[in-house]
């Protein structure tokens, strides 16, 4: 299936959003831009990579270039209203140790070849993880499902029951519910089983209806610049009265790129929505500039809504130079951390003394450990403290003015995603001001080398981590986390520490309000402090624009049913189901 040239050039507008059309491109129906919701998705270069590969759980690969929009998930949640909203599934079950979770498929879902999505293609997934995680360990998540999950078993095709290796009472937030980043990936069994190498499977053939979806949307179209999803006319949920038939008939995604661009897109009411602009102030110009822009707060602050993503400055725990406490501590005392607030967000981010996100089930763990932080002076300015750290550690000052040991400087490359590209250079400053040599770097391959870790310092935030219980958060830093150089991962301390894993086991255990766990939190963050993997700079907000001109009933904190951000795998699936025409 293809798009017309007449919608091309209608989509394109005068900052071409979209690419110029071959000559001979195939016919298809015209859809009006009332109808299209137009999104300038996660993009750190003005094309796409991978952008044929819909394997999700293969390396490297990410979804959120549009693809998302062909999956649906069992569960969604809602952190605002603390909602579990079941979709592919229509219920669960527990037994009574929490060692064996029983999930009810929805009757009626459907892959988009017609085929049934039933229990087995749920058990598929599982058990291929759990067969991955226990072998060749190279497709994602395929580790943690497997040291969490003996087996996946088909009760019915309607019924499947997950068999857990130890009491897990949040597993259905894990696995089978998607919020954020968590959740799994669900693919048709009578696709896969034949794939003999599934790491390197794309499943990505349009001729083939590939990626096979039981979402509303199927892939019309792919390129550098932009990806397309059309409407199905038999999506299983409206055929079964389930949900009604999105308004929404095209989806078109482009690489979101350069702020500036984004902002002049939003501006003209060229692109419906895009992902994290950040700087609130430019926020605030844009809504200025086209008053039919608004944000989860309106022009309120903190323009945004919070995110599970507080950034730190990270320490690489492979690299030797980190490996003495009073060095890390030493960068830790360099950095101000109200200033880079002050600087980048203009106060409106909070400073930030800890890994949790500052939710409201989380901010009882955070008091909590808040005299631990004080004792281990986190968050304290002082440059003084750093001199003297550095002296014990053996370091002195060369003629360029920075900390060296044995001929080698202190510092070294510093990697961030260009999101981050105004927090960055205020680290490297204030750094550099201190002694260590340190360069800053936002490039579109600084994911990668962050991932692997090629560089010693990385400034970014914690996917992966809690919502609504501190126990995800903390597995960051468990050893069976711990990823070796060369191998991508999000938990990018590549922290291991004995004593750490002891405090954090017993919480796996105890079901989310357990009065127990704050006492292995405690302890579990005197390691953290003491060891100091990362320097904890600022809580996150999304700050996500939503243009009103064409769509409407975007989430907002008066309409809080799902996150705004297109940032993630699953959350955007979920708001486009729910947005309603202007006209």
């Amino acid at each position: 299936m293809r798009i017309n040239r007449r919608d091309a050039m209608a989509l394109a507008g005068v900052a071409g959003v979209a690419a110029a059309w071959p000559a001979g491109a195939q016919e298809t129906r015209t859809v009006a831009r009332g109808r299209t919701l137009i999104v300038g998705g996660m993009a750190e270069a003005p094309t796409w990579t991978n952008f044929q590969n819909a394997n999700y759980y293969a390396a490297g690969v990410d979804l959120r270039n549009g693809l998302m929009y062909a999956s649906e998930p069992l569960f969604w949640y809602n952190l605002f209203k603390d909602e579990l909203i079941p979709w592919l599934a229509e219920g669960h079950s527990w037994n009574g140790d929490f060692t064996q979770l029983t999930i009810r498929i929805r009757a009626g879902a459907a892959w988009s070849d017609g085929r049934p999505f039933t229990a087995r293609d749920v058990a598929f997934t599982y058990n291929m993880l759990i067969e991955n995680g226990n072998g060749a360990k190279n497709l994602r998540k395929a580790v943690d499902v497997a040291q969490r999950v003996e087996r996946a078993v088909v009760v019915d095709d309607r019924t499947v029951r997950i068999e857990l290796k130890f009491p897990d009472p949040r597993h259905l937030f894990i696995h089978p519910t998607s919020y954020y980043a968590h959740g799994l990936y669900w693919v048709p069994e009578h696709v896969w089983k034949d794939v003999e190498d599934k790491a390197a499977f794309t499943f990505f053939d349009i001729a083939k209806g590939w990626p096979l979806t039981t979402s509303a949307w199927s892939v019309a179209r792919v390129n550098q610049t932009e990806i397309v999803l059309d409407r199905r006319a038999d999506w299983w949920g409206a055929k079964t009265g389930f949900h009604e038939m999105p308004a929404v008939e095209r989806i078109v995604v482009v690489p979101g790129g350069a702020r500036d661009r984004v902002v002049q897109m939003l501006a003209t009411n060229q692109i419906d929505t895009a992902a994290d602009i950040q700087d609130p102030n430019l926020m605030l110009e844009l809504m200025r500039r086209n008053p039919k822009v608004t944000s989860f707060t309106g022009t309120k602050p903190p323009i945004g809504n919070l995110d599970w993503w507080p950034t730190s400055l990270y320490f690489n725990g492979a690299d030797p130079q980190w490996g003495d406490v009073r060095v890390r501590r030493a960068i830790m005392h360099a950095i101000n951390a109200q200033q880079v607030t002050e600087v980048t967000s203009s106060g409106m981010n909070d400073v930030s003394h800890s890994p949790f996100p500052a939710f409201p089930p989380l901010v009882p763990f955070i008091d909590g450990v808040k005299d631990i932080a004080r004792k281990y002076g986190i968050g304290t300015f002082d440059v003084a403290a750093t001199e003297r750290l550095m002296r014990e550690a053996g370091y002195a000052k060369d003629s360029g003015g920075f900390w060296a040991k044995d001929g080698k400087r202190a510092g070294g490359a510093m990697h961030g995603i260009p999101l981050l590209n105004q927090v960055g250079p205020v680290l490297q400053q204030q750094l550099r001001r201190a002694g260590f040599d340190v360069t800053f770097f936002a490039t579109p391959d600084s994911r990668r080398i962050m991932m692997n870790g090629e560089c010693p310092l990385m400034v970014f935030g914690h996917n992966g981590g809690s919502i609504n219980d501190p126990l995800a958060t903390l597995e960051m830093y468990h050893s069976k986390s711990l990823t070796p150089v060369g191998r991508p991962t999000f938990f990018m301390a590549r922290f291991s520490n004995a004593e750490f894993d002891r405090a954090v086991d017993p919480i796996v255990g105890m079901a989310p309000g357990d009065p127990r766990i704050m006492a292995q939190v405690r302890a579990a963050m005197e390691v953290w402090y003491r060891e100091l993997p990362e320097v904890p700079i600022q809580q996150w907000y999304h700050r996500i624009p939503m243009n009103t001109t064409h769509w409407t009933n975007w989430p907002t904190e008066t309409n809080a049913y799902m996150p705004p951000a297109v940032n993630f795998e699953s959350t955007p699936v979920f708001v486009a189901y729910k947005l309603k025409p202007v006209a």
